[in-house]
This record gives structure tokens, sequence and C-alpha cells, in this order.
């Protein structure tokens, strides 16, 4: 299964546009997630209306119809991974650590935004993963997560890309 981890697009806010390069994994991924903070129902439509399967969270950048159409957080399996979702502003600035002693007992996996910075950890049994921004980096490139799931197992990389 191939898996496309992104978030906090800030589409029109903070860009004027989502980059080619995410349009196309986007694309050819058969699962799509995305951490919120996509800004307009116009962003949020892109990608619903270009994945085979989306899962997605508002984040604190996301008000009026947005706000209205998706979770705070949402909890779901991936091939047997129990997985928690969510934009992580809840957190303040979200550490792996309490991310983990907070949800770790019902998560394997937990994947969040806000921060702006591409991490994958593993952490105390859960994995836990952050797709930075591929619009509004911050202390890296613009970036996302392709991932994939065998056997239980995720094998997640962070893509940078160059600003256009």
């Amino acid at each position: 299964m191939k898996i496309v981890i992104t978030g906090d697009t800030h589409v029109p806010q903070r860009a004027t546009h989502i980059p080619q390069c995410i349009l196309e994994a986007v694309a050819d991924a058969d699962l799509v997630i995305h951490t919120g903070d996509f800004n307009s129902k116009a962003a949020y439509e892109i990608f619903a209306n270009r994945s085979k399967k989306l899962y997605a969270v508002r984040g604190n950048r996301d008000e009026g119809s947005v706000e209205d159409l998706l979770p705070q957080n949402l909890a779901f399996e991936i091939e047997g991974l129990r997985t928690t979702l969510l934009h992580g502003h809840t957190y303040g600035r979200p550490r792996p650590s309490r991310l983990v002693r907070e949800l770790g007992s019902e998560s394997d996996l937990i994947i969040y935004g806000h921060i702006h910075r591409p991490a994958v950890v593993h952490f105390q049994g859960c994995t836990l993963i952050n797709p930075g921004s591929p619009t509004d980096p911050r202390g890296s490139d613009p970036s996302y997560i392709s991932a994939s799931v065998n056997n239980g197992t995720i094998d997640a990389k962070i893509i940078c890309f160059p600003i256009n």
C-alpha cells in the first residue's frame, strides 16, 4: 500500500498553490493522510478529488467550512496498525514523548502536523510521523512523507524537494 502523508499546506494564507510533486504523489497513492491546515475548502477539495482514499483532520488555521467538515482527531487502522491522526496544536508544540504518553496506549502510529518540521520517530513501541510542510517549512526544505505498510510495520521516508 502506497501512502502519502502531508499537511500544513496553508493555501491560500501562506502559499498560492500546492506543489506539483505533491499532486503527483497524491494521485499515485493508495491512501493520502493530511494533518490539517488546508486553510480553504478549495485546498481540501484538491486532495479529496485526487485521492483514492483520504483521511484528514482540521488544523488550527482551518476555519469555516473546512472546520465544519473535518474532525479534530481521527482514529483508524492501516493494515492492522492502530493509527491516531491529529493536527497537534492542542498539545502546544507537540513532542513525541507527550504524544506517546497521552495516545500511545491506543496507537501504534501517531501522525501529526502543526510544527512544519518533518520527523519519523520510533519511541516506546510507537511510531510518530510529522510530514513537515510542502509550502511553509520551518528549519527544513519543503517536505512530505512517502510510506508503505507491510506485515504490520510502516516504512516511512521524508521526501524533501526544492522550493518552487
